[in-house]
């Protein structure tokens, strides 16, 4: 056996091996795909499956979920409507409290002023008396009934301004 054969050997041995490797190849992948192919219609059977019963939950959810929106959607738009309203009766109450307020303290600054009227014209009419009076020398007592009937007047002001006392 020369150089040349044992070389025309290997290489025929060499391209045998490489076609019956090639051949084992092409019949692994055939097998692989097959199985793939298999494994693909199996599986879209159960995507099949799963989308019915998506779908059919979907039907049957779907009118509930929309009701329950709606449901929220009103509860939401009656809290904003009453809280609306509430801030509305808030303010208008503030402005009644302002304005009995302002009435409640003009109607105190009219009763002062009347006290006043009425303590001033007392006393006055009263010094009047005192000093018109004939006697000069009353010695204290007419000094003390005019002192007391301003004290009435007073006293009969007051009860009127200010009742329960």
């Amino acid at each position: 056996m020369t150089l040349e054969t044992v070389s025309l050997i290997a290489n025929a041995t060499q391209t045998g091996l490489m076609i019956v490797f090639g051949l084992w190849i092409k019949h692994f992948v055939e097998q692989q795909i097959k199985s793939k192919d298999a494994s693909i219609q199996s599986l879209e059977s159960v995507i099949k499956a799963k989308d019915a019963e998506i779908a059919g939950l979907a039907k049957e959810s779907s009118p509930v979920v929309v009701a329950k929106y709606q449901q929220i959607k009103i509860f939401a738009d009656d809290m904003a409507q009453n809280s609306i309203d509430l801030q509305k009766r808030l303010e208008a109450s503030e402005a009644e409290r302002l304005t009995l307020t302002t009435s409640m303290e003009n109607q105190l600054l009219q009763a002062r002023r009347e006290t006043l009227g009425v303590i001033t014209s007392s006393f006055s009419r009263a010094f009047a008396q005192l000093r018109n009076s004939e006697n000069p020398s009353y010695g204290g007592q007419d000094l003390m009934t005019v002192l007391t009937a301003v004290v009435g007047d007073v006293t009969e002001l007051t009860r009127k301004l200010v009742p329960g006392r």
